[in-house]
């Protein structure tokens, strides 16, 4: 029902009620009706469906049946976009509906607005709404490459999130998911272009915070167990870390790395460097911090350390720089039957080197201690080289071998093989003092065979005069008169036996035929007994 305001607007109605014309006619017919409606009807309002329209509309459509609505022109995106060319300023307000977005648009004098468009600050709060999961869904179903949403703060100075989400349920507060599974883009890619490098520790394209008692700032997982990707993936082309983690709390681990699967041999932390640097380098800056830069604790029947090096170079390197440090570079312990460390070099090069580089420190290059019943120190040499070779560049001795112990050896040298001829102790000195000295400092004895007997090298001299060359023994087979021609000392002693079938002198004693005699160095003379 249409409601006319005028004798004029009814018989108007009545014409186009009965009378069928061209479209040209009715038009023409429109521009007279509204022409006399504004000649009868200035400021009166057009009312359609209602005989009372509102005043301060110009147009005030109603349904009486309330079954009805409004139709708009409907055109195709196509059509609608062809229109741009022909409207301006003073078309600003043409509605019409775009057919194949199914949307209202409005031409705002410059170009077509989408009657979805909010008006900001744009703030509702939805209570009632049942019957779907989303609240708000965007789909699009199109082959062209376009994004989805996107959301801009173009203004520099605007410190605020250019998205916030907040969530107060028990649900996640966003979740990204990416269901193409041909896909080789990330779910989830975030940039930061900063160039602040005086932030501390500097803005990242990933910040996450967690203020409750129980929830993680981050948590990276892969649930598909044939998947042999990393859970995480640090990558960068800086010269700073890959990874960063630090923990400013009393309590807790700056990283823990954990295998759960008792089946997977895999290691819990890997680190491989194909550059100059170290491939792990750990640190304890604080000076009062007297815990271990690394300390390793394993369970199982393997290595607690197994360290392997392909190359040249050592397998490990343990230094301690601050001369003010009392404490040790290196500390293993065991509690189990195994080795607290067990090495081995399948090389050329040794298989461990100790270095004690301060010419002022009284400390040992290496001190082992043992309160067990087997060996402080246990050497084997299976090959051709030595089981243990000792050198001192020093005044210091060479070796120092000491027990405190009520029953114990200081030392044991075993040959345990019937058919080896050598010595079990070989002293060579190519000084002026003696190869091997003996102190008892409790009155005991200083030399001491328990089993065997005592072998001397023997010197033959078979030409008399001075002896040069330094002996246990001598044979002398020639006869004649013989001097001692090296440097003694007080206490050095010598046995000389006459073969040469005549008596001989010997520094001015005789020595009869098919006799010995044995010499002692007193004060500053031979003297024989």
């Amino acid at each position: 029902m249409v409601s006319f305001p005028s004798p004029i607007f009814r018989a108007c109605a009545l014409i186009v009620t009965l009378e069928p014309v061209s479209m040209n006619r009715i038009a023409l017919f429109l521009l007279f009706v509204l022409a006399a409606a504004g000649v009868q009807a200035q400021n009166k309002s057009l009312g359609v469906g209602t005989a009372t329209p509102n005043p301060n509309a110009a147009l005030d459509v109603s349904s009486p049946t309330n079954n009805q609505g409004a139709l708009m022109p409907r055109l195709t995106t196509a059509q609608r976009t062809a229109m741009a060319g022909i409207l301006g300023v003073a078309d600003a307000g043409l509605l019409l509906y775009d057919n194949d977005l199914k949307a209202l648009f409005i031409w705002d004098g410059n170009s077509w607005e989408s009657s979805a468009k909010l008006t900001m600050p744009f703030k509702d709060s939805v209570t009632t709404a049942t019957g779907t999961p989303d609240l708000f869904a965007l789909k699009y179903n199109n082959a062209e490459n376009k994004r989805v949403m996107r959301i801009e703060n173009l203004n520099r100075s605007n410190g605020s999130s250019a998205v916030s989400i907040s969530n107060n349920g028990s649900g996640l507060g966003l979740y990204v998911q990416n269901t193409n599974d041909t896909t080789a883009v990330s779910t989830l890619y975030v940039t930061n272009n900063s160039n602040n490098i005086n932030a501390t520790p500097g803005p990242v394209s990933i910040y996450g915070e967690s203020t409750g008692l129980a929830g993680s700032a981050g948590s990276f997982k892969v649930f598909n167990p044939t998947n042999n990707r990393s859970a995480v993936y640090a990558e960068t082309l800086g010269t700073g870390n890959s990874v960063f983690s630090r923990h400013s709390g009393v309590d807790g681990h700056a990283g823990y790395f954990w295998v759960a699967d008792v089946n997977n041999f895999g290691n819990p932390v890997r680190a491989q460097t194909d550059g100059i640097g170290s491939a792990v380098r750990l640190e304890v800056t604080n000076p009062a911090n007297t815990s271990a830069a690394l300390q390793i604790n394993h369970y199982g029947t393997g290595d607690a350390i197994n360290s392997v090096k392909t190359t040249n170079g050592g397998v490990a390197n343990f230094q301690n720089v601050d001369p003010t440090n009392n404490y040790n570079v290196l500390e293993l312990s065991t509690n189990g039957n195994g080795y607290a460390l067990n090495a081995s070099s399948s090389g050329n090069q040794r298989v461990a080197y100790f270095t004690l580089s301060n010419p002022t420190s009284t400390a040992p290059a290496v001190s082992i201690n043992s309160n067990a019943l087997v060996d402080a120190l246990e050497v084997y040499g299976y090959g051709q080289g030595r089981a243990g070779s000792f050198w001192a560049d020093s005044a210091a001795e060479v070796i120092q071998v000491r027990t405190d112990g009520a029953n114990s050896r200081a030392a044991t040298f075993y040959v345990n093989n019937a058919s080896n001829a050598q010595p079990s102790i070989q002293s060579f000195s190519n000084g002026t003092g003696p190869a091997l000295q003996l102190n008892q400092t409790n009155n005991g004895a200083a030399f001491y065979v328990a089993q065997g007997g005592l072998r001397y090298n023997v010197e033959s001299l078979a030409i008399a005069g001075s002896i040069t060359t330094r002996a246990a023994i001598y044979k002398a087979t020639a006869s004649g008169t013989y001097t001692i021609g090296w440097s003694a000392v007080e206490g050095d002693t010598f046995y000389i036996h006459n073969d040469s079938g005549d008596s001989i002198f010997v520094e001015g004693y005789e020595v009869v035929f098919g006799f010995s005699a044995m010499y002692v160095y007193l004060g500053s003379a031979w003297i024989k007994f």
